[in-house]
């Protein structure tokens, strides 16, 4: 054997083929990484001209919406000034996201069963939604709410009531009520000093106050739901009227006493509804 042979057997014996095999891995992987980053960067531009087209798509929507377009007016011209390629990925994702929330909530009656869209709210939301069912219990009633309102809970309430199958997924995240405030910007939440922990820098490390997460933790508990839980609109307004009827009966209660006689109203109405013959939600409560 010669001097050649025998060091040639000894690097196969330790493994030597396997690491030139791994460092010409890493030579692909490495032109891998950069073309990856090449195509974050065209990602990236892609992705910023697809907020702006769908901003514009969402003004077109907005334009026969007129309630809703008044709470995001300043939300969307602050969007126009600042999309470009420059922004980061997360900025560009999460201002997509809020347009596509935005056009879909503006349309009541669709259940978003045709595009997988679906009603995100905070827990603690819940019974500031059947409270937004008890101020708008007349077409006047309602239509002076929308206007006075300034988050989403006219929409959420026109949505519920309108299409009792759409899904309603918890989060404790920036949800649906919150897509359509006027408190909330391109970077967050404007009114983080009335909910303590928000913060003003985006994306927001905290988005839920340990206040209101007490206050969620609370609503589905009386309602026997849990955070992962999905229901439709029929089903989350059944359990509250089948197990919150009246905020009294509580030690404890999500919703400040002042607000309880349109919570109440709000029950009855659900009751109303699910009775009436024809109705959306004409079905027996059990």
């Amino acid at each position: 054997m010669t001097r050649r042979e025998f060091i040639n057997r000894l690097l196969l014996s330790a493994g030597a083929v396997p690491l030139l095999g791994l460092a010409a891995g890493c030579r692909s992987a490495g032109k891998k990484d950069g073309e990856d980053m090449a195509k974050r960067k065209s990602s990236a531009a892609e992705l910023a001209e697809d907020v702006r087209a769908r901003l514009a798509q969402t003004e077109k929507t907005l334009a026969d919406h007129p309630n809703a377009a008044r709470k995001v007016k300043d939300y969307l011209a602050e969007l126009r000034d600042k999309t470009d390629a420059s922004r980061s990925r997360t900025w560009l994702e999460y201002q997509n996201d809020r347009l596509r929330q935005i056009a879909w909530l503006a349309d009541p009656t669709d259940d978003g069963r045709a595009s997988g869209m679906r009603l995100r709210m905070r827990p603690y939301d819940i019974p500031w939604l059947i409270w937004g069912i008890g101020q708008t219990a007349t077409p006047e009633k309602a239509e002076a709410f929308a206007k006075k309102s300034t988050n989403g809970v006219s929409e959420n309430v026109d949505k519920v009531l309108n299409a009792p199958e759409v899904e309603i997924v918890f989060t404790d995240r920036f949800a649906d009520f919150c897509y359509l405030c006027v408190s909330l910007d391109t970077e967050g939440c404007k009114a983080h000093k009335e909910f303590a922990g928000y913060g003003t820098t985006f994306p927001q490390a905290v988005q839920m106050s340990p206040r209101l997460r007490g206050d969620s933790d609370l609503a589905l508990q009386i309602l026997g739901l849990k955070w992962t839980d999905v229901a439709t609109a029929r089903q989350l307004l059944k359990l509250c009227v089948g197990k919150a009827p009246d905020p009294a009966a509580f030690e404890k209660f999500p919703l400040s006493k002042k607000n309880w006689p349109s919570y109440r109203a709000g029950i009855a109405r659900i009751k109303m509804l699910f009775s009436a013959p024809g109705a959306p939600f004409a079905q027996d409560l059990g």
